[in-house]
Formats: C-alpha cells, sequence, structure tokens
C-alpha cells in the first residue's frame, strides 16, 4: 500500500487508504490530504475470528479474544499511535456484543465470542 500512496503523491493522484496508514505515512506524503474520512461507509472494523471445531489452542485463544475486549487492551488500542504521530492510529471497540455460546471443547465459563476488537479512527 505504501509503494501505491508514494505514486499517487509523485503523480498528485486520488488514493483509498485506511486512516491509519495515513496517519503513519503522510508525513512523507506531501502532496496528499484526506479529503474524506469518516462515515458509515468507509468504517473498516477488525475481527476475532476463531476455529469452529476444538484444537488444543483453543482455550487460550479464546483468553486472547476475551483480553482484546477488556479495558486495558482497548486503552492500547485507543491510544496507539499518539505518541509517535500526534493522534491515535484506532478507536476502540464500540459497544460490546452480545455473548456467544462456547463451543465444545472450551473449558472456560467466562468465555464470550468476541467479534469486533476495535472501529477504524476517522
Amino acid at each position: 500500500m505504501t509503494a501505491s500512496m508514494r505514486r499517487a503523491n509523485a503523480e498528485d493522484a486520488h488514493f483509498l487508504t485506511d486512516g491509519s496508514t495515513f496517519i503513519a505515512k503522510r508525513a512523507n506524503m506531501q502532496h496528499l490530504r484526506a479529503l474524506v474520512q469518516g462515515g458509515a461507509v468507509l468504517i473498516n472494523p477488525y475481527h476475532t475470528l476463531f476455529l469452529i471445531e476444538p484444537t488444543p489452542g483453543m482455550p487460550i485463544a479464546w483468553r486472547f479474544g476475551e483480553f482484546l475486549f477488556s479495558d486495558e487492551a482497548q486503552a492500547m488500542l485507543r491510544d496507539f499511535g499518539r505518541d509517535r504521530f500526534g493522534e491515535p492510529m484506532y478507536n476502540d471497540r464500540g459497544p460490546r456484543p452480545l455473548s456467544g455460546a462456547i463451543p465444545e471443547g472450551v473449558h472456560d465459563a467466562e468465555a464470550v465470542r468476541p467479534q469486533s476488537v476495535c472501529r477504524r479512527h476517522s
């Protein structure tokens, strides 16, 4: 994506990219500026996906997914990039999704099915 951004910058062209890439690379792209940001059509959610069939690492994966929804992890995501780029690269997750059923083979009564980790910063 960075190579395409450099070309758009060199040719004064339009380019579509995610906000975090633009934040990280814009210092080297003097001819590029954001024309449109935010809005429902440009949301770029991140998801945590799990296999349905049991695997040896499934309980750890589910605990990691649950960690991603924790206040601690969400604070890290919400502030990521602020010190280096002057603004955060991500927003928090927004409302927590409804808990899902724990698949067979997962032995963690507190586990829930995480669905979306964070929303793109707009």
